[in-house]
């Protein structure tokens, strides 16, 4: 177990998560931060701090944040359960609810796994009043609680590990998906800014695989359309048909 005080500092690539995360390391604190551009990982990184790729979109990411720091600190959710502890009382029934965020399901199945309710709600179900801009901790903690005493939260459903694994499957697919279109798009651009213009009656099939591999630039640009865009040929043939999970099951 490390005797650091630790802390996440998610969005810290720039502004107030940049300047939070570096004042806290030097204050003795061990950070784990998180940005989504490579530049600005490895610029905390320099700075001594423990560095990672987030992306609320991937919930691939999320995890694997969580899984990483777990794994570094030596245990998990022990202030929590020091908390725990600290508040039960005889005759207190505790009840435990939280906004869904960067740490996704694990609190959750936590404090259920210990025979506590426990409750996560969508930020965006939550009632707001127009004028209240600030947002801290406590203030939030506080809301959520009054909210929540007055029965005004409505709570999502929280999946089962295998549950959650399946739709993270389903969304890595949907994402290549996109990837692939986007990829497309861009290199049948690329080849029309040029003047190529394929005659065929369907794109993406075989004739129309050879038809890219026997085009060349104009010399003077000195390569290859496929060397100008790699990632979009790439993507063209390597995108898988559909997923399948290791049980056998066929997703898309």
């Amino acid at each position: 177990m490390s005797e650091l005080r630790t802390i996440i500092v998610t969005g810290a690539s720039s502004g107030i998560g940049a300047y939070c995360a570096r004042a806290l390391k030097r204050d003795g604190w061990r950070v784990f931060a998180t940005a989504r551009k490579a530049g600005d990982i490895e610029a905390l990184a320099a700075d001594g701090i423990e560095a990672f790729y987030l992306d609320y979109r991937e919930p691939a990411s999320i995890e694997a944040l969580v899984t990483a720091v777990l794994e570094r600190t030596g245990g998990t959710l022990d202030a929590l359960d020091k908390l725990i502890k600290k508040l039960q009382l005889p005759g207190v029934e505790l009840r435990f609810v939280y906004e869904a965020g960067p740490c996704g399901y694990v609190i959750c199945r936590h404090l259920k796994k210990k025979g506590l309710h426990c409750e996560v709600v969508a930020p965006s179900l939550i009632p707001r009043k127009a004028s209240d801009r600030v947002k801290t901790d406590r203030r939030d903690a506080q809301q959520l609680a009054r909210l929540y005493r007055a029965g005004e939260l409505t709570a999502i459903y929280v999946p089962d590990e295998e549950d959650e694994a399946v739709r993270d499957l389903v969304r890595a697919r949907n994402a290549a998906v996109i990837d692939q279109r986007k990829a497309r798009q861009r290199l049948k651009g690329f080849l029309l800014r040029l003047g190529f213009r394929y005659t065929g009656k369907s794109s993406w099939n075989d004739a129309h695989k050879r038809y890219l591999s026997g085009l060349v630039l104009d010399p003077a640009r000195g390569r290859r359309h496929h060397d100008a865009e790699p990632s979009a040929c790439a993507a063209q043939e390597s995108h898988p048909r559909s997923i399948r999970r290791e049980d056998g099951v066929k997703v898309g």
